[in-house]
């Protein structure tokens, strides 16, 4: 009989369950964190809600060992990659590295309602891909904004077809969305609350990839 794993076993004999725990848990090996810095700041840094920023964070906004935030996302991530080449060997099918957004990275909007447009985004993303195919997130900055990319690759919606996805009860195919249980509104209630955010979402599709673009304005770190 199995013995059954206590809470120190499964936090790996921390007094709490730690990131690197539940990497472990999850992918049955560590995780090393790629520390990128995307230029942002925080609600607790600028005066919104303080100025002290939190008991855990450094004078780096805990992104000390970042690149440099002018550097392109996939410019410090490599760079990551190399500092960090000594530590991992990569197996290929199984994960080494997270890319982890970590300095001043608190939001302005609502966690809860941002979170809900990406688990949207991602599950219709799950739902029109191929099989066995890759479902891409990319992140950027462009100026005053952050933009966010979610990408699939399935068949090419029509160009008179794209606008009508962000219609409440609109299912682009209607035999597949009621195999999956869609109801058809997930994309409306995000660009819902994108709007509410000042952003902009729209979906763009050709050469059997379909990629989503989210515009949010962001808050400069003030000099």
């Amino acid at each position: 009989m199995q013995s059954r794993k206590t809470s120190a076993d499964l936090w790996h004999q921390k007094p709490y369950y730690s990131l690197d725990a539940w990497c472990k848990n999850t992918y049955g090996r560590k995780l090393y964190k790629a520390a990128l810095d995307i230029g942002c700041t925080c609600p607790n840094r600028d005066g919104t809600l303080d100025t002290r920023g939190c008991i855990f964070c450094s004078a780096g906004g805990s992104g000390d060992f970042a690149a440099s935030r002018q550097l392109s996302v996939t410019d410090q991530l490599n760079q990551a990659k190399a500092l960090l080449s000594s530590k991992w060997t990569p197996e290929p099918g199984k994960p080494s590295l997270i890319a982890y957004f970590q300095a001043y990275t608190n939001t302005y909007g609502d966690p809860d309602r941002l979170a809900r447009v990406f688990e949207n985004l991602l599950r219709n993303a799950v739902s029109y891909c191929y099989p066995n195919s890759l479902i891409e997130v990319y992140g950027m900055i462009d100026g005053d904004n952050a933009e966010i990319l979610v990408r699939n690759q399935g068949k090419t919606i029509p160009e008179h077809q794209l606008n009508n996805l962000f219609e409440k009860f609109y299912r682009l195919d209607e035999a597949r969305s009621s195999e999956t249980g869609g109801a058809g509104l997930g994309l409306a209630i995000a660009k819902e609350i994108i709007e509410l955010h000042d952003g902009t979402i729209k979906a763009k599709s050709q050469n059997e990839y379909t990629t989503f673009i989210i515009r949010l304005p962001r808050k400069k770190e003030e000099q």
